[in-house]
């Protein structure tokens, strides 16, 4: 049987430098934190970035939010009926009027 490694406690780990990892920059040293490069210009990427995002995909509406526009088309549909069957009893009225004069 293979005798099983102990697992490393987080302070081993730490004191340990890790030898797949490559550093990428070099590490800072006392002048360069106390001259630090000025930062890019953040808000010059921000405006870059919103311009070439795509706008965001409205949510679906809820069911209760499709009752509620159908019950008010439906709604809207009966006083449309309504205000025509008056304009038509209207004209009716009207035109019996003409006859019996």
């Amino acid at each position: 049987m293979a005798v099983q490694k102990r697992k490393l406690t987080r302070l081993e780990r730490r004191a340990q430098p890790m030898q797949d990892v490559v550093p990428h920059e070099p590490l800072a040293s006392h002048e360069d934190i106390r001259n630090p490069t000025p930062a890019p210009a953040t808000k010059n990427l921000k405006a870059d970035l919103k311009d070439s995002r795509t706008t965001r995909k409205p949510k679906a509406l809820s069911n209760k939010q499709k009752l509620k526009i159908q019950r008010g088309v439906e709604i809207s549909d009966r006083i449309q009926n309504k205000t025509s069957k008056k304009h038509t009893r209207k004209e009716n009225r009207q035109a019996a009027k003409k006859i019996y004069e």
